[in-house]
């Protein structure tokens, strides 16, 4: 195993999230910088959704057209879909298709501006009650989208791709108020000089329609074969000579005529699975007849008592990391939360923590330059867009 990465002191909200759910899981994914070689499908499908709409915004941004953006939005994505399952290629490419139905004409009518696309942003973390920065530690992070409303506010904007239920009531809506992500992005916007007033939530929601399968062949069942009375046949007192009913245009046999040779499996049945060529010509259209479905923009907001407990939830996290390196020094091992193990489908290091795996095994797991390579350039907070 190569030597664990010395990491710059930065807290995310990613990082923060880590901590929270397990301390051997942040112990290893940002002190080892240590992370799997392969993603996780989800990682994966998320990372191609976020590289299709960055391009879309940025081309929105510089004022393209409709297809351009669109255009942009699917070069982006293609670059990504070999790293894909192909069903999850062809079901990410109908989200991609249904954002653009969904929010081209929004933007237009409510977008005055995209001040910027992955956006990143750090200030020095505060103390939440005294003020005065906290010693050694930089708040961090990256803004999917900064933008200017018509109607004047300035607002961040957030894409979320994710299974579960988003509507309206929902744990999800729920869980926004309280989400310390959205908080940092505020205290990140007023940094830029760009205090905002509301964040966007932009939630696409993933298509719950698979690929059909193949029926089982012992749950298969057939049609049977029908007939009828030949009418030719039943105005002759003697069987006719061999003949075609008039009517069905079908060859009579011993007075019957076949209406339906049987033998077609029922309704909602196959004998083979659905391919990629017809899964992909049936969710494209299933997503685009029912836009309301699948997309949503939640605006969240946040007060100043919110903001003082996000920072109170940060300098907690410090305090936590100082008292484990102090008390158990920089190689020992963090506790583990075995209540999160399956959490989130399955913790990418679990093998490890049972003993059937090696953290040191190059095959398995590689070290990260930094344990940030997402905010390699978190303090050139100068971005590129041309504003609209």
């Amino acid at each position: 195993m190569t030597a664990p990465v010395r990491t710059p002191e930065l807290m995310t909200a990613s990082r923060l999230k880590a901590l929270g759910t397990c301390p051997r899981l942040h112990q290893n994914r940002y002190l080892r910088a240590r992370v799997p070689r392969r993603e996780a499908p989800a990682l994966r499908n998320g990372t191609a959704v976020h590289a299709a709409l960055e391009a879309w915004w940025r081309a929105f941004g510089r004022g393209a057209s409709g297809d351009e953006a669109l255009d942009d939005a699917l070069t982006a994505l293609a670059a990504t879909l070999a790293e894909l399952d192909p069903f999850d290629a062809v079901r990410v490419e109908a989200m991609v298709r249904g954002y653009h139905l969904a929010w081209w004409g929004w933007a237009h009518e409510n977008v005055a501006e995209v001040i910027g696309v992955e956006l990143p942003f750090a200030y020095p973390m505060a103390h939440p009650l005294r003020g005065g920065a906290v010693e050694g530690w930089t708040v961090a992070g990256k803004m999917d989208l900064l933008l200017r409303l018509r109607d004047g506010r300035i607002a961040i904007g957030e894409h979320k791709s994710g299974g579960e239920d988003t509507r309206a009531g929902s744990d999800y809506q729920r869980k926004l108020t309280l989400d310390g992500q959205v908080s940092q992005y505020f205290e990140g916007a007023a940094v830029l000089g760009y205090p905002a007033e509301v964040c966007i939530y932009d939630i696409l929601q993933k298509p719950t329609l698979r690929p059909a399968l193949a029926t089982p062949a012992d749950q298969r069942r057939y049609t049977q074969p029908r007939s009828r009375a030949c009418k030719l046949c039943g105005k002759r007192s003697a069987p006719p000579a061999p003949h075609v009913d008039p009517e069905a245009g079908v060859e009579c046999v011993d007075g019957r005529v076949v209406t339906d040779p049987g033998g077609a499996l029922y309704a909602g049945m196959r004998d083979a699975d659905e391919t990629l060529e017809e899964y992909a010509a049936r969710i494209a259209p299933a997503v685009a007849a029912d836009l309301p479905a699948y997309f949503r923009h939640v605006e969240v907001v946040r007060f100043d008592e919110q903001l003082t407990e996000h920072r109170v939830d940060l300098w907690h996290a410090t305090r936590h990391l100082t008292l484990l390196a102090h008390d158990l020094g920089a190689d020992a091992p963090h506790p583990k939360n075995p209540s999160a193990c399956f959490r989130y489908g399955r913790c990418a290091y679990l093998e490890v923590c049972e003993g059937v795996a090696s953290l040191a095994d190059d095959a398995l797991f590689k070290t990260l330059e930094t344990a940030h390579p997402e905010l390699a350039d978190a303090t050139d907070t100068t971005d590129t867009t041309d504003g609209r």
